[in-house]
């Protein structure tokens, strides 16, 4: 695999005569001697390859976030399809306020899992803020980028990102991406918040508080299409805000996985069509580094396995790629990440 240090063990090759009908003997009883004990001390075991191989059972946490974003949808299809494939796990997707809560809770407690953006995560392993030390997070796959929305009326006076000085705009909630790579924009443009009138809302609470004349713009940092704006779309003449000039900036003080990208005219009914150039940032599914390896390979499998149904209902899913998956750097791959993408010769 390249990129990826090489290891583990090989198959045997076979020879003929008594000898090698009697060594497959000797392999499925060992490997049944190892479901028969993998069991008793609380694991699951799957043959692959003529070789046991075991996974913690028990009740697994997908920490996602707000119900209207594509964390939550995507964790949700996740976890159903764990309790479909992975006998002895039963998977939950949580409700949260995303990225920087995500990897607090991560921090926390193995065998959980969580989605988290990318600069967010390079915080963490590094201890920068909002961090206070470094955190031993670990990722499983490169998924698909965020891109950031700054949202507002059609008819305000609100043209570029200099215009929110005196507004109300919301930044995201508490703990999450978007308040992350909000805050670090308006540092690059030369804004000062305390010349906000600044809430910390969700999705959810953003869309509600636009639509009730509360505040006067939201950030929100999400895949295309976030379910929650193209809601607000259909009730409301609203405009994105281009904010793709601030990528280099952003690039050069804060982190090399900031890019420019484009949120496409026809993804949003918009009151002014036509692409926005924006900030782009890749998202990733993190772990603690003590998580039992085994279940996260199962769990890996099982992401690309079922991509094709998720990606019915969350239509980003597609995006994940094999070649990709493994570009999580600052963030080292989990053990049982780097054997799943060995076992696929990437």
């Amino acid at each position: 695999m390249r990129g990826l240090r090489q290891g583990g063990h090989q198959a045997d090759g076979g020879s003929p005569g008594g000898w090698w009908t009697h060594r497959r003997v000797l392999v499925g009883l060992s490997a049944a001697l190892a479901v028969a004990v993998a069991v008793a001390v609380g694991v699951v075991a799957v043959v692959r390859d003529g070789q046991a191989q075991e996974y913690r059972r028990g009740t697994i946490v997908i920490l996602t976030g707000g119900t209207k974003g594509i964390y939550y949808s995507y964790g949700v299809e996740l976890a159903a399809a764990i309790n479909r494939r992975l006998d002895g796990v039963r998977a939950e997707a949580l409700a949260t306020t995303a990225s920087v809560d995500n990897v607090r809770r991560v921090a926390r407690s193995a065998n959980v899992f969580a989605f988290t953006a990318a600069d967010a995560a390079s915080a963490a392993v590094d201890g920068r803020l909002p961090f206070t030390a470094p955190v031993p997070i670990r990722a499983l796959a490169r998924i698909y980028d965020d891109y950031l929305h700054l949202v507002v009326r059609a008819d305000a006076p609100i043209k570029e990102i200099t215009d929110l000085v005196g507004k109300r705009v919301s930044m995201g909630s508490d703990g999450s991406g978007t308040g992350l790579i909000a805050e670090r924009m308006l540092g690059v443009a030369g804004v000062d918040p305390a010349t906000l009138a600044v809430s910390h809302l969700g999705i959810n609470e953003s869309v509600d508080a636009l639509l009730a004349g509360q505040i006067d713009a939201f950030f929100w940092s999400g895949g295309l299409p976030t379910e929650g704006i193209t809601e607000l779309t259909d009730e409301a003449a609203v405009r994105l805000v281009p904010l793709g000039q601030l990528a280099t900036g952003l690039r050069a003080t804060w982190d090399p996985a900031y890019r420019m990208g484009t949120i496409p005219g026809d993804t949003y009914r918009l009151a002014e069509p036509g692409h926005t150039l924006t900030v782009a940032v890749p998202n990733l599914i993190v772990t603690r580094a003590d998580t039992d390896s085994g279940l996260v390979e199962e769990v890996i499998r099982i992401l690309f396995g079922a991509r094709g149904d998720i990606a019915e209902r969350v239509p980003v899913a597609i995006a994940l790629d094999h070649r990709s998956a493994i570009a999580t750097s600052p963030l080292p791959l989990h053990d049982g990440a780097l054997r799943y993408y060995r076992a696929e010769k990437i």
